[in-house]
């Protein structure tokens, strides 16, 4: 087992458990919590997604490195939180994590002179899915929903 499969095994565990905490403790940081685990969970969803059709599609040497480069992609939301800078927000981590997506695709395409179909697709996949989870997992009908899944 990798370094980066043995976090996303612990993290499936740890970030529901603190959400948990702070749902059960009635603190302010409750909705944050709330709308980071979901996040979270999106990440190690589609890190998970990605690994599997890589392994599917390992005799198609292009598709799997391609699919294997995009579960780094994954990881990358949690690298820029973790970030000693006191100004990062959600915005600033959405807009880094769309800045490399679009790097890596479109040097990609440019070596290659085509947008490679596994490039296509997840990264239209999980750039769509990582906004829309983002603005509804702030909503207070998310939050409203969630809480009572942690508490």
């Amino acid at each position: 087992m990798t370094l980066r499969t043995s976090r996303y095994l612990a993290g499936t565990v740890t970030t529901p458990h603190a959400a948990a905490r702070e749902v059960r403790g009635h603190t302010h940081f409750a909705a944050i919590q709330i709308t980071i685990t979901t996040l979270d969970l999106l990440q190690m969803l589609f890190f998970a997604g990605f690994v599997a059709v890589a392994i599917w599609q390992r005799h198609r040497i292009d598709q799997h490195k391609r699919l294997m480069l995009m579960t780094i992609i994954c990881m990358l939301p949690d690298a820029l939180a973790r970030l000693p800078v006191s100004f990062m927000t959600n915005q600033l981590i959405m807009t880094g994590l769309d800045l490399f997506i679009f790097a890596i695709v479109g040097l990609d395409t440019l070596w290659h002179r085509r947008l490679h179909p596994a490039f296509g697709w997840s990264a239209l996949l999980f750039v769509g899915a990582f906004h829309l989870a983002l603005y509804f997992s702030q909503t207070a009908s998310w939050i409203a929903f969630a809480e009572p899944l942690f508490a």
